[in-house]
């Protein structure tokens, strides 16, 4: 699976390798005693024990720290004195006779690749620079110095040109040029492959490029561009053919692939065609869409006729890009540029006879022209320093494979969980740290994440911990008897995939409770346990009666109610309030609802046309004064004999008071003692002795004090 961060990846393939390497190129080492720190940002002027006048290479580790540098003949360790077994390389200085390779295999040693060019029967050497060495310090390996590459007698020489570049298969590229032979076929490149097999045995060779000649690409430099797909190239020599001066200096761009390590497909971008208009160095702008080359001096060494130029690369037709060639700077000598960690072009003013002390800029090398912000001497070398010819040639890495992968997980509570990265890595960091542990343990759910990295790869893997609730998330309570079965589900707020085991040895999330009791549920989730248990109670249901079924008078009605209060109310006419008249014959019902719960009474009612009427009082105030000190309701039925019943009942529906006799009334007390003061309700039942039918009244009194 791909790294998610697809930006990332992109800019990862846009850079070149040495970019890539983060600080391994952030302190730089040449000329006379000279160097660069960049490890803060702006560059630091330093001293180093760099001895040259043209070509170089200095290396520091991932964190910036210095490791060693070299000319190509000697080799200092990071205290400026020469290293173990770190005199006497073959070489000759030139402008890029020395380039530093990493292992791809082997953090802890380099090669020394260094250039014999001084005729057209250059070679090209290598050393193995182990830094485990000499306690840290590094020194050359025994029996891996001075080892011959490439035999310039034999298979034709080399020019001093010579640069490195990351390939698409955790490789590197070294690039030289073959110059010198008076022959067609020595505009040749020949590429060696760096892997983890080493140096491949069999070099790529690709003949692409203008010029031919017994010293045609002898002196001059070879520059990669950002994207590791175009190869600048110049030539600065002058010699003769049959006898012929001729005068080899232009500027070549070249298509490189780095999945082959193929030169193709060469233009010339600038040729001067005159005697001694020669181009020197080149070098790509941060963004690769510009290129710089620089003029060392016009005929007769002119004062300040040598210069800097721009030719910008993102024109869509070659003609285009010669003409857009543009001096942005000049000088007496215009020896070679090169890119810092800063993202600014350094240019060269020196030479091996006229060494210098001030190193030019480009301050905005991506920009069009003299907007690229040439700016003259603004670094002074200290005292006893000069610059020559040339900065360190960089040192590339193999291009890693960038990936990432998200591994979801889940965590018991109290429980901890170990989160496993694959060996075989060198480099690992949790959460950020450097870590030898390929596993890290952890007791709280959260993202962790750990990147590891060997030579050629560099993979993250995230880490989602989710902590494991189990709940079955019941709450006691208390439910009307029409509820049960009630059903308890367990799953709701659980993880699918969880196992349930109740009380009575049944499974799964649901179960159906008959009626109230305890219940009890077991949760279990790929090792992690839990359990719940709920109460369920049953609420009592409200139980009244509206009274015996009992005829009215047609002119009389009767005041139903029920005899306690209620939440809410139901009639079978609709209506929701506590009482109800009945005055038509008919069977009334009430249903009253206490706390959800609801119980209901019927009454049978009958209409009859009679002589009884009663007369029934709704107050009375027995506080012995005389007057309606007895609560009497007063039936008259004509010249029959009453037949009566009076019933009192309190609010809480107790009978605190019962007559048959027509002539007896409540007097307020009960049990002998006063009754308080409020509403008291009735029921009075009546009718004549020669008549069946009984009538009955309901109602309310008030109890006054």
């Amino acid at each position: 699976m791909k790294n998610q961060y697809y930006f990332i990846i992109l800019m990862l393939l846009l850079m070149p390798g040495w970019v890539q390497a983060q600080k391994e190129n952030n302190v730089w080492a040449f000329g006379h005693g000279a160097g660069l720190d960049f490890n803060g940002g702006a560059p630091a002027l330093i001293g180093t024990g760099m001895q040259t006048d043209a070509g170089c290479a200095s290396v520091s580790d991932h964190n910036g720290m210095l490791l060693f540098y070299t000319n190509g003949d000697t080799v200092w360790d990071r205290t400026h004195a020469p290293m173990l077994n770190g005199t006497g390389l073959i070489t000759a200085s030139n402008f890029q006779n020395v380039v530093v390779v990493p292992f791809v295999n082997d953090t802890n040693r380099y090669y020394i690749f260094h250039l014999t060019c001084t005729d057209t029967a250059g070679s090209l050497y290598y050393s193995v620079v182990d830094r485990t060495l000499n306690g840290g310090l590094g020194g050359i390996v025994t029996g891996q110095k001075n080892q011959l590459l490439w035999d310039g007698n034999a298979r034709g020489g080399l020019g001093s040109g010579m640069t490195t570049v990351a390939g698409d298969h955790c490789n590197i590229w070294l690039i030289n040029h073959i110059a010198g032979l008076p022959t067609n076929n020595n505009n040749r490149f020949v590429v060696h492959e760096i892997d983890v097999n080493g140096i491949g045995a069999n070099p790529v060779i690709s003949q692409s490029g203008a010029y031919t000649g017994s010293s045609a690409y002898l002196a001059g430099v070879l520059k990669i561009a950002p994207d590791r797909r175009k190869l600048a190239s110049t030539t600065f020599t002058i010699g003769s053919w049959n006898g012929v001066t001729q005068d080899y200096s232009a500027l070549e761009c070249y298509d490189f692939d780095p999945a082959t390590g193929v030169v193709s497909n060469a233009v010339t971008l600038d040729s001067t065609g005159g005697f001694f208009l020669n181009v020197l160095g080149a070098g790509f702008s941060p963004d690769g869409s510009k290129l710089y080359s620089t003029t060392p001096f016009l005929p007769l060494m002119i004062s300040n006729s040598g210069g800097v130029w721009q030719f910008d690369l993102s024109l869509p037709t070659i003609a285009a890009i010669r003409a857009s060639k543009t001096a942005v700077g000049f000088g007496s000598f215009g020896s070679d540029v090169a890119t810092g960690p800063d993202g600014k072009v350094y240019v060269s003013l020196g030479w091996s006879f006229m060494p210098v002390n001030t190193i030019d800029r480009i301050d905005a090398p991506d920009a069009a022209g003299t907007a690229c912000g040439y700016n003259a001497g603004p670094l002074s070398l200290p005292a006893n320093t000069t610059i020559t010819a040339s900065f360190p040639n960089p040192v590339v890495y193999p291009i890693q494979d960038t990936q990432s992968f998200r591994h979801d997980t889940l965590i018991c509570p109290g429980a901890q969980v170990q989160l496993q990265a694959p060996g075989g890595f060198f480099r690992y960091y949790w959460q950020g740290e450097r870590s030898y542990d390929t596993m890290m343990s952890v007791t709280a759910p959260g993202t962790y994440w750990v990147t590891y990295e060997n030579h050629c790869r560099r993979i993250t893997d995230t880490f989602h911990v989710g902590l494991i609730v189990l709940d079955a998330d019941l709450t006691d309570t208390a439910l009307c008897p029409d509820a049960f079965p009630f059903t308890l589900d367990a799953a709701a707020a659980n993880i699918v995939g969880t196992q349930y085991t109740w009380q009575d040895g049944s499974t799964g999330p649901v179960f159906s409770a008959p009626g109230p009791g305890s219940y009890a549920v077991r949760m279990q989730f790929e090792g992690c346990y839990a359990a719940d248990t709920v109460e369920i109670e049953e609420k009592p249901v409200p139980v009244f009666s509206l009274g015996a079924d009992t005829a009215i008078c047609a002119d009389q009605p009767l005041l139903l109610r029920s005899p306690f209060a209620a939440d809410a109310y139901l009639w079978q006419d609709g209506s929701t309030e506590a009482g109800l008249s009945a005055s038509s014959e008919g069977t009334y019902w009430l249903a009253a609802t206490v706390d959800g719960c609801t119980g209901s009474d019927s009454i049978r009612v009958a209409v009859n046309n009679c002589d009884c009427k009663a007369f029934v009082p709704n107050a009375f105030s027995p506080n012995g004064d005389g007057r309606n000190d007895v609560y009497l309701p007063l039936v008259v039925c004509g010249t029959y004999v009453v037949k009566y019943e009076l019933s009192i009942y309190n609010r809480w529906g107790q009978r605190i008071f019962y007559s048959h006799d027509a002539g007896k009334g409540w007097d307020g007390t009960y049990n002998g003692q006063m009754a308080d003061a409020g509403v008291y309700f009735f029921t009075l039942q009546y009718g004549a002795d020669q008549h069946r039918d009984r009538f009955l009244k309901k109602g309310e009194l008030t109890l006054l004090r």
